[in-house]
């Protein structure tokens, strides 16, 4: 966000609410890896819990939808919602690589922590709560809707 412009609470609010449906769909990935027979030993089976959410679960559910909601928040009704949705595929095409990168930096970490030291009861609610922060800075960090990334 440019020092010049006025704070979005709206824009925020929205991708916060994004953040905690997110949430939901971790608990659920979660609870598959948490209760998955491969790997077995600690450590093994938490890196390859965060490799797969890093690589795996939030470029292939996080991004596409981040893209079409961000389209949807910032788009000034002209549009219809496939035209959204396509316009969002597009950018999350253009930003692939490095959103993934930017993601697995803070997530791969933060999951081998989460996966290894934190009861199960537990690992939802911490990923959850970055996962609702995440998609705000995300959205600052792709700027106005006028800008095209």
């Amino acid at each position: 966000m440019a020092p010049d412009q006025d704070y979005d609470f709206r824009r925020s609010k929205f991708f916060f609410a994004f953040g905690a449906y997110y949430g939901v769909i971790n608990y659920y990935v979660f609870r598959f890896l948490a209760w998955s027979p491969w790997p077995r030993a600690p450590w093994p089976k938490a890196l390859y819990s965060a490799l797969f959410d890093g690589f795996v679960n939030v470029p292939v559910g996080l991004y596409p939808q981040f893209y079409f909601v961000k389209e949807y928040v910032t788009s000034d009704g002209s549009k219809d919602l496939r035209e959204l949705f396509e316009a969002g595929l597009a950018k999350y095409r253009a930003n692939f690589q490095a959103d993934v990168l930017t993601s697995a930096a803070v997530f791969v970490p933060l999951g081998i922590v989460n996966f290894r030291f934190v009861p199960l009861v537990w690992r939802t609610p911490v990923l959850s709560f970055f996962g609702m922060v995440f998609p705000i800075a995300l959205s600052m960090q792709r700027g106005a809707p006028d800008v095209d990334n």
